[in-house]
């Protein structure tokens, strides 16, 4: 469900006349709306506080979860724009890249066990990487400002516990105002 959300999600930011950044604010706004309905039950308000005391223990944590926001912003805002912009291939070959990226980095930043799996899908996407690089040598900035930043995003957010879904939820909090600025200055 997750990836033909995706999918659909893609293509409708192609199709889209609405500007990137509008189609970003809504996309930010919406979420943040439904964390709010999750957070009527108390397990994810327990996990929010938690969070909460997490950002609190070291002064630069803050600082940490405003560089995951910026970076969490970026992709959300770069997934509408790249279609609307003619790069949507580029776009799609940074997702292909995303897992052997994920992998490689919890494999030697993070020091996690790959499994045989792991290791197949990301000798998979290498294959597909390779054919698509082969009819057309080129990557793009875009192909890796998703692929790298992310592997950044993640790695950052595992070593410093703050991988759980509120960290997400936060993040479209944070993200909420300039989401609302894109909206207010946005041309009708």
């Amino acid at each position: 469900l997750a990836s033909a959300l995706f999918g659909a999600i893609f293509l409708l930011a192609g199709v889209l006349t609405s500007s990137a950044e509008v189609v970003f604010a809504w996309r930010v706004l919406v979420t943040l709306g439904c964390y709010a309905l999750v957070l009527l039950h108390p397990a994810p308000r327990r996990e929010l506080a938690l969070l909460g005391r997490r950002l609190r223990a070291r002064w630069w944590m803050p600082l940490l979860a405003l560089l995951l926001t910026a970076i969490m912003g970026l992709q959300l805002w770069l997934f509408m724009w790249a279609p609307m912009h003619g790069h949507g291939l580029d776009a799609a070959l940074g997702y292909l890249l995303l897992p052997i990226c994920l992998v490689l980095g919890g494999h030697f930043l993070l020091r996690a066990e790959v499994s045989r799996v792991q290791w197949l899908v990301v000798a998979l996407a290498a294959l597909a990487v390779a054919v698509k690089l082969a009819a057309t040598p080129q990557l793009s900035w875009v192909t890796a400002a998703i692929c790298i930043p992310y592997v950044i995003y993640f790695v950052l957010r595992q070593r410093f516990g703050l991988d759980g879904p509120m960290t997400f939820g936060l993040e479209c909090a944070v993200l909420a105002v300039p989401s609302i600025l894109f909206l207010a200055f946005a041309e009708p």
